[in-house]
């Protein structure tokens, strides 16, 4: 069995019932024989939620491929996924592999969109030619070119980022350090006291002191000579 398509390039999206697993298997593999990129629910892993899965890759898909069975037109899960890629106007294509009977609803919805029916076809490879001409089918064809070059862009893009990682955190560490350093310095500056220049005609500290000492010398000037 062809694994589910997981990646960023163009994609088919496949709706269909599981119980024609064995026939939409089929036409998968024949299809990405052909070079297409294809995703389809495998079967969703213990613990996610089926329903944002199946939405998310509806999303990203370029293209939705519906598989109309008697079985499809019968699973609730198959109806929504086609109500919600027309709501979302996604390329769409109606595969019918069988004559089925079509609810009016459902009828009216897919008539205005472009299907191929299988049972018209007597031979499988003009079946498959048929599909590949619908539109919307080219974008989602493997490029070995374009693929191979967006893969290199990847790989060097995750070798730049494991090289220069740990580089480019000390170089930011240490620019954090030194603006970090420069703003407390430059705010220590502002907030210190700055000294009021001294005026030219005021004295000095030493001689204020020595003309007040004076007085107190003659003062004491009695007191030796009485001695």
């Amino acid at each position: 069995m062809i694994a589910a398509y997981e990646g960023n390039r163009p994609y088919i999206f496949v709706s269909y019932a599981h119980k024609d697993s064995r026939e939409v298997f089929d036409l998968i593999e024949k299809l990405s024989a052909r070079g297409y990129r294809i995703w389809y629910d495998e079967g969703i892993e213990p613990g996610s939620e089926w329903p944002e899965n199946i939405a998310n890759h509806l999303l990203r898909a370029d293209m939705v491929m519906a598989m109309i069975t008697n079985d499809s037109m019968d699973s609730v899960n198959c109806r929504r996924e086609i109500n919600y890629a027309l709501s979302k106007n996604k390329p769409f294509l109606a595969v019918v592999l069988e004559k089925t009977e079509i609810p009016a609803g459902m009828e009216l919805q897919l008539s205005s969109q472009q299907s191929v029916l299988r049972y018209n076809f007597k031979e499988e490879a003009r079946f498959l030619d048929k599909i590949e001409s619908c539109s919307y089918m080219d974008s989602c064809r493997i490029d070995p070119a374009a693929d191979s070059s967006d893969e290199a862009n990847t790989q060097k893009t995750e070798h730049k980022v494991s090289g220069k990682t740990k580089p480019e955190i000390r170089i930011i560490a240490g620019l954090g350090i030194i603006l970090a350093a420069l703003i407390i310095f430059f705010a220590v500056s502002r907030n210190k006291p700055i000294k009021e220049p001294l005026e030219k005609n005021e004295p000095t500290g030493t001689a204020a002191d020595s003309s007040a000492v004076g007085p107190d010398s003659s003062a004491v000037g009695p007191d030796s000579s009485a001695v």
